[in-house]
């Protein structure tokens, strides 16, 4: 399930999808699949998607950052947006955490606050002084 994200970049990966199904993927297959490079019987350097899952973090890492860097953007690595949906989950309703939860494949909620949900020195004292705020009404 996509977070909410900007409308070109949803279109962009639904057309990305599209275009892997156009040439027989399936719905089941990885969006972002592993690919195979090898030189072809012409000698030609030839490289095709494959049906398999990219099995390596660092290849998957090397794509990010080379795909932030061509569109001039600071890299970011892959589990920020991990990071960052948890993070706004915590703020948002228990069921809103709970789909986070599950859309992260986390099987506890402790994981997802343990793993992603580290409040910062500043973000804690702001939630601290906010109750204490509410009881001094």
């Amino acid at each position: 399930v996509f977070v909410p994200l900007p409308k070109d970049i949803i279109e962009n990966v639904i057309g990305w999808r599209d275009r892997l199904i156009e040439i027989g993927f399936k719905s089941s297959d990885p969006l972002f699949p592993a690919t195979t490079r090898k030189f072809n019987e012409r000698n030609l350097f030839d490289e095709k998607l494959q049906s398999d899952w990219i099995k390596s973090d660092t290849t998957i890492r090397n794509i990010f950052k080379a795909c932030f860097v061509n569109a001039g953007f600071e890299y970011l690595k892959p589990h920020s947006f991990r990071k960052t949906i948890a993070r706004y989950a915590q703020t948002q309703s228990p069921e809103f955490l709970n789909a986070v939860r599950q859309n992260l494949g986390h099987s506890s909620i402790d994981t997802t606050l343990s793993s992603y949900g580290q409040l910062s020195e500043l973000d804690q004292r702001r939630v601290i002084t906010d109750l204490r705020t509410c009881f001094n009404k």
